[in-house]
């Protein structure tokens, strides 16, 4: 397990393009998979 400390934006960012946090950690954990299952 790795752990990455990412500042470059935070939720707020996230939320004004209109996506819930929630839903942007979700997606980038489907990326992870398909990427790493292919």
């Amino acid at each position: 397990l790795k752990v990455l400390a990412f500042s470059r934006f935070g939720k707020g960012h996230i939320k004004t393009c209109k996506v819930s946090p929630d839903a942007f950690l979700q997606m980038t954990f489907q990326l992870a998979y398909y990427r790493d299952q292919g």
